[in-house]
């Protein structure tokens, strides 16, 4: 359970993308992010006068042993990703923060901020244990300075301070005397359980050198040109995240272009008719109360995070742009399928019939060299659709049996409903972006040949 649900993603994972990284010449550095906890776990002693630094590498034996799985992942996935880095000529960066901590633009709590308010819910009693603390605008300014420095190389700590739990409540106390904050020791958890890396019982400090290429710790986000950020699937998290993203863009003075992810959800649903003669361009927008009548939520959460996102733009002087990809397929580098991935693998496993809609399909490579060119390209601007072609299933189908005949492809339509007719959605603009398009028949058995090499489907 442990190693097919923690140890296997997380070092397939980061090869994963490292193999991919490799087959692109144009890539020049990866920037990896992993922990302190593949750093500072290992038999050497941590004493007051101890001071950890980049040469430190936690130990799989002793994690193993005192079943520390989150520390052994982190440890593993860093260690693979060296070897493969040396065997390859990649120029590795790896980031190793400890407990990251700080404002919240994403509308649910990240794990390390989760473990935060479990501390602050007045609980009677708090762990013996210390935390490695950095501000998560310190991590995001590393990564940046990782990517910008040419000298930059190797591994980075990033540590503002190693402080026991009585000396978070002292400074929370201060500031908030009104927290109902824990007042006393309790006995340190089970290894068994603990996953954080923050719970850790000793009565000494340890003092952590690393980052100093980076710059003072403290600063605010600065020095960035472009930010990029995803709208979520799920209305209210839509709009806010998207909102809470921009809001701290507009803060920083030095970001000149924020890049946005949406959907051809967000661009052709709407009351215009869809026959052969039509071409969907970037004026397009899908109607909200078209959306919400036909309770196409997914639709209706993209297209209102980009109203927003426009409108937010407008108002503070944003340099925006929205890439506004369509069904998105092609090699996987991650370890589980994306939600686009699963949708296709539905339809390739043995389904007696299939529906009668169709595709707007598009190459993740190319929706990634968008992103790349969007931010790299001075006079980018506005809204980019990225759509290869619009497809039927039944031309999916045509094109996988020709690739790979064993394949147990549908043979009928699910029901008697007439086809969609074949619009078209305009590629010009994209194409002043350098994108040339990935045609469908390249991307469907790349597609086929990565879901192979990562075991999710036998041909």
């Amino acid at each position: 359970m442990v190693q097919s649900e923690i140890i296997d993603p997380a070092v397939k994972g980061t090869l994963n993308v490292l193999r991919s990284c490799a087959k692109v010449p144009s890539i020049k550095r990866v920037i990896i992010t992993s922990s302190m906890t593949s750093v500072s776990f290992n038999r050497k002693p941590l004493t007051p006068d101890v001071v950890v630094d980049e040469t430190w590498f936690s130990d799989p034996v002793m994690c193993k042993e005192e079943k520390r799985w989150y520390h052994l992942s982190k440890t593993l996935a860093e260690e693979a990703a060296w070897k493969f880095a040396e065997e390859c000529g990649i120029d590795l960066v790896v980031i190793n923060p400890g407990f990251v901590i700080g404002p919240v633009i994403q509308p649910t709590p990240t794990f390390s901020i989760d473990i935060f308010l479990k501390l602050l819910n007045g609980n009677p009693t708090f762990p013996g244990g210390i935390y490695r603390c950095v501000d998560v605008r310190d991590v995001a300014h590393a990564h940046i300075q990782a990517f910008e420095i040419p000298a930059a190389g190797g591994r980075y700590c990033l540590v503002e301070r190693t402080a026991h739990y009585f000396e978070f409540f002292k400074i929370l106390h201060k500031l908030y005397p009104s927290l109902h904050l824990p007042e006393k020791w309790r006995l340190a958890p089970s290894r068994e359980g603990a996953s954080s890396g923050e719970d850790d019982d000793v009565d000494v400090g340890v003092l952590v050198e690393g980052g100093e290429g980076f710059g003072e710790f403290g600063e605010e986000v600065a020095g960035e040109s472009v930010a990029i950020g995803r709208a979520s699937e799920i209305i209210d998290p839509a709009v806010k995240g998207t909102l809470n993203v921009l809001r701290s863009c507009a803060k920083v003075p030095s970001i000149k272009r924020v890049i946005i992810t949406s959907s051809m959800a967000s661009v052709s649903f709407s009351r215009k008719p869809l026959t052969l003669d039509v071409v969907v361009d970037e004026t397009w927008f899908s109607d909200p109360v078209m959306c919400k009548e036909e309770k196409l939520w997914y639709h209706l959460s993209k297209t209102l995070a980009e109203e927003a996102a426009w409108k937010f733009a407008e108002e503070c002087g944003i340099d925006l742009v929205v890439i506004n990809p369509g069904f998105v397929i092609g090699p996987v580098i991650q370890p589980t399928p994306t939600s686009s991935i699963d949708e296709f693998l539905k339809l390739v496993n043995g389904n007696p019939t299939f529906p009668g809609g169709i595709y707007r399909c598009v190459d993740v490579r190319d929706v990634a060299h968008a992103h790349i060119q969007a931010f790299e390209i001075a006079a980018a601007g506005g809204r980019y659709c990225l759509v290869e072609r619009i497809a039927h299933h039944s031309e999916f189908f045509k094109i996988l049996h020709k690739l790979y005949p064993s394949l147990h492809l549908p043979e009928k339509f699910e029901d008697d409903k007439p086809l969609l007719p074949v619009y078209k959605v305009s590629q010009d603009k994209a194409k002043s972006l350098g994108i040339s398009f990935t045609p469908l028949e390249v991307t469907l058995g790349d597609t086929i040949e990565s879901l192979k090499e990562k075991g999710f489907l036998t041909v």
